[in-house]
């Protein structure tokens, strides 16, 4: 699939009956069973990719493992970013920050940069 393709995929995938208007399907998930169960159950009934709401935000469910290989193999450019808020983007000096900041080749060099000083051992210099 191509980029459009996933684009309008994770809007328009499936959303599952039973969310409440603040919580979402948080209720679901909170009962007897445990949460991959109730999950697993939702699969069969609506397919191997739907959304859930978990609270305000929306969650893309995938039950199979040739979707999910394609997700993070081919299209890893589309899921590999961070949501952008208001907060964040003032707290983090307009996505400047490493652990805050969008994906790209700014996040690629400070991420290296960031795993060379972290991982040095200490010199007592």
């Amino acid at each position: 699939m191509d980029l459009l393709t996933w684009q309008l995929a994770a809007l328009l995938a499936l959303l599952a009956a039973g969310g409440w208007l603040v919580i979402g399907h948080l209720r679901l998930l909170s009962g007897p069973e445990l949460p991959h169960i109730i999950l697993s159950d939702m699969a069969d009934k609506y397919g191997p990719i739907f959304r859930v709401r978990l609270g305000v935000h929306s969650a893309l469910i995938m039950s199979s493992w040739e979707i999910a290989k394609e997700c993070f193999t081919i299209n890893d450019l589309i899921f590999c970013d961070r949501p952008r808020t208001t907060a964040i983007k003032h707290m983090s000096y307009d996505f400047a920050m490493f652990g805050l900041g969008k994906y790209g080749p700014y996040w690629r060099e400070a991420s290296q940069d960031f795993r060379a000083r972290s991982l040095l051992p200490i010199r007592n210099d």
